[in-house]
């Protein structure tokens, strides 16, 4: 039957092909792109979780270094009762936010709990009874419930994450295969309809019109489109191509792709390989590059996500390739900002608990260092100020610390906020004691010279207890247990000052001589 078709009914079925497999592209596009905006949701929902466990565990975890803990004050009733509100408002967020998840509310059980628990050991002992010892008991069961609650949601954060990208592409990958597929469709019905009608025209003026309806068409495509032919040499270079390139059309045409499409691997900065942009096979075809920098004419550097797919010919060999490029600086800023707020204290900007562990981690396990060093640093007297001039004076005065710390340390060094004025440094490839000894104390100048907070001349102390890999510990929490007993050997000294555990454990061993 087909053959018996006229000129007009063979182009008018060419046209309600080209028109189905475009609305099913459509149909399969907004599917993926509502798929992608619910996992986006469930992003931000998880980046909620995550926050407030963090406040959770910051609001409980002001309470473990109160010096007026286990003395009977009053001032400290005040403080509990305070911590207490604050705390279950914040439990109670968070049982509203995992209503969908079983499993973590189960958690979130042993978490109130454990917060209970401690609660009510600070509470006696803030009246001059009770247990150091299972109050710190209590402490830790809250904390390690409340690390496996985040740790959970940090994996939900990562694989929610990863389905909303995967959306995204599948997306991109829809409008780009049905947009190619129904201009090829639509080309070749207006060629043979052409040939059919006005078999007086030239093979040259139907070419033509050819490529004249074909720029038109991608020039109003949003996504850049560049063709290229066997040699790597650019053919098409759509409107879309000139704006995020910055290269006009006439001077990419004919031109070697990689001289006008620079692209760079986001992550280490090297050049990604020709054939990211021109497939040598018809089995290259690439999915979109989650990592690609594009380096514009004019030198600044774009993310995008590029799709690379070879063009055949009938006999199935490779004539070219087609790359559909969209500029993804929205989507990476997000999941940048996503990252920076799981890994760093909101006040000071300084690394929290969980990257300080990381980058411990890292070190341990690469290549191991000839020594690092760990510094726990606490602020003494950093209580007094907060209660006497006010939360914004404390959070200045915390903010111009972190200042401080960053001027006194190197660019290899972590630093990390643990507490409320509590700070730990990680120092890889460092020398021998005498250099630990003046790192400390150059810090211990910094620390202690006076701070000029809303015209106020303010005067704090510090406490540094310094350990050492791999004499004093040989692995991140024995570090860290290290660092922390040496500082609280200062700080039992009520002055400022510096303490190396290993000298710390030698006097020990002295005294038991």
């Amino acid at each position: 039957m087909l053959s018996k078709a006229t000129p007009l009914q063979r182009l008018a079925l060419a046209f309600a092909c080209a028109l189905v497999i475009l609305m099913v592209a459509a149909v399969a596009s907004y599917r993926s792109i509502e798929a992608s905006r619910a996992s986006f949701e469930w992003v931000r929902h998880t980046g909620d979780v995550i926050a407030t466990v963090n406040a959770l565990m910051e609001t409980a975890g002001e309470l473990a270094d109160n010096d007026c803990i286990g003395m009977g004050k009053l001032s400290c009733s005040g403080e509990v009762i305070s911590a207490r509100r604050a705390s279950a408002a914040l439990v109670d967020r968070l049982y509203q936010l995992t209503d969908d998840d079983p499993e973590q509310r189960g958690r979130l059980a042993d978490i109130r709990n454990s917060l209970n628990e401690y609660l009510r050991l600070v509470e006696i002992e803030s009246a001059g009874g009770g247990n150091r010892v299972e109050r710190r008991q209590a402490w830790n069961d809250f904390d390690n419930a409340s690390e496996v609650f985040r740790n959970r949601e940090n994996a939900l954060l990562s694989l929610r994450q990863q389905a909303s990208d995967a959306e995204f592409a599948k997306a991109a990958w829809n409008v780009g295969v049905a947009m190619f597929l129904g201009l090829l469709i639509s080309a070749l019905a207006a060629l043979g309809a052409v040939r059919e009608l006005r078999r007086r025209q030239t093979a040259e003026a139907q070419l033509s019109i050819e490529k004249e309806l074909a720029q038109r068409t991608l020039d109003s495509i949003a996504e850049a489109v560049v063709r290229v032919d066997s040699d790597g040499n650019i053919t098409l270079f759509n409107q879309a191509a000139e704006w995020l390139t910055d290269c006009p059309r006439q001077q990419a045409i004919g031109r070697r792709v990689t001289d006008i499409v620079t692209l760079l691997d986001s992550e280490d900065r090297s050049p990604l390989p020709a054939d990211a942009l021109l497939p040598k096979s018809a089995n290259d075809s690439m999915p979109a590059l989650e990592t690609a920098l594009l380096v514009r004419a004019d030198g600044n550097e774009v993310p995008i996500l590029n799709t690379v797919a070879p063009i055949l010919d009938s006999d199935g060999s490779v004539i070219g390739a087609v790359n559909i490029m969209r500029n993804d600086s929205a989507s990476r800023a997000a999941v940048q900002e996503l990252r920076h707020a799981a890994t760093h204290d909101i006040l000071t900007g300084l690394g929290n608990r969980k990257l300080f562990d990381e980058r411990i981690d890292e070190v341990l396990a690469g290549p191991r260092p000839l020594r690092l060093a760990v510094f726990y640093i606490d602020l003494d007297g950093f209580k007094n100020i907060n209660d006497s001039k006010g939360h914004a004076v404390g959070d200045a005065l915390l903010e111009t610390v972190a200042d401080r710390l960053r001027g006194a340390t190197r660019q290899s060094d972590t630093i990390a906020r643990v507490g409320g004025d509590e700070f730990v440094i990680l120092l890889p490839e460092v020398g021998d004691e005498a250099v630990l000894i003046a790192m400390a104390e150059r810090l211990l100048d910094e620390l202690t010279r006076p701070y000029i907070i809303a015209d106020d001349l303010i005067n704090v102390g510090a406490s540094v207890g310094i350990s050492v890999f791999p004499k004093d510990a040989v692995t991140a929490e024995g570090l860290l247990k290290a660092a922390d007993e040496a500082m609280y050997a200062v700080k039992a000294q009520d002055r400022s000052g510096h303490c190396l555990y290993s000298r710390l454990v030698d006097q020990k061993a002295g005294m038991r001589a």
